[in-house]
């Protein structure tokens, strides 16, 4: 309790602050959820394609303890994230063509990956640190055109 560890991107084009940039949250984990997850700016309004899934659905008690792969595979047309190879989330990169200063989804990103106390992973009074978000290994391929 108390921290919300993330796995994420958010659009690096300057002038087009959050959300308008994009997010894609690979990976967030707070409140027994995992989430996977998209956003970005329509109408002047933070548009999200949210998919949560209860840690209890994933494994037994020792699954938050193992390391798992996630995946975010990004194309011309599609984003899909998954968990082990499972889709947790799916975006038709149409879906985003009316967004605010266009499609975001066709600009460059940042990769974050981060460890927040508080907030969405609720009150961390209780909680007994040091914590730990262990990281075994970030790969990033590009496909040649």
């Amino acid at each position: 309790p108390g921290s919300w560890p993330a796995f994420w991107t958010i659009g690096a084009t300057p002038g087009f602050p959050w959300p308008a940039g994009s997010e894609v949250d690979i990976m967030e984990y707070y409140a027994g959820d995992v989430l996977a997850n998209f956003g970005f700016a329509e109408d002047g309004k933070t548009k999200w394609l949210a998919a949560k899934k209860p840690v209890a659905e994933l494994g037994d008690a020792a699954w938050s303890k193992a390391f798992h792969i996630w995946t975010m595979d990004w194309d011309e047309q599609k984003i899909d994230l998954r968990l082990d190879g499972k889709l947790m989330n799916h975006l038709d990169l149409k879906a985003a063509d009316h967004a605010d200063h266009g499609n975001p989804f066709h600009r460059p990103v940042y990769l974050l990956l981060d460890l927040a106390i508080g907030a969405n992973g609720g009150n961390p009074s209780q909680t007994q640190f040091p914590i730990r978000y262990e990281i075994d290994w970030v790969r990033v391929y590009q496909r040649n055109p």
